[in-house]
């Protein structure tokens, strides 16, 4: 799991996978107390694993992977013009056991680096997100 403030409320959403190695992508809000389920994916990703968070140009995002399937490396992200989350694939076929995200300082840049398991191969994505 985890947290990030997809939609630029000042609050923490709670992205989670699930079950355990599971299929299931929710986002969880925090309302009152507890945290209420507001979103979950459409589509099943087996055996999900890879998960990281990031804010990107003042946009939350979250990185997910799955080892099934598709095998799919992915963002989860908040559309601001359709007010509901969303799911990009970034890369399918690899099937990430890890994701992290990394920002150099000296500009702008992000990268995505996975450690993709069923391809035998570490990749580094460039990521520039939309202004």
């Amino acid at each position: 799991m985890v947290y990030v403030d997809f939609d630029n409320d000042g609050q923490l959403e709670l992205l989670t996978l699930s079950p355990f190695h599971g299929d299931t992508v929710s986002i969880y809000q925090l309302q009152a107390d507890h945290y209420v389920k507001v979103w979950e994916a459409k589509e099943k990703y087996p055996f999900l694993h890879a998960i990281d968070q990031a804010v990107i140009r003042n946009k939350g995002y979250a990185f997910i992977g799955n080892r099934e399937g598709e095998r799919a490396l992915m963002a989860v992200s908040f559309d601001f013009g359709t007010g509901s989350y969303k799911t990009d694939i970034l890369d399918h076929g690899a099937g990430p056991a890890n994701v992290m995200y990394f920002q150099d300082r000296a500009n702008t840049d992000g990268y995505l680096f996975a450690s993709n398991r069923e391809s035998d191969e570490v990749a580094v994505y460039k990521l520039n997100a939309e202004e």
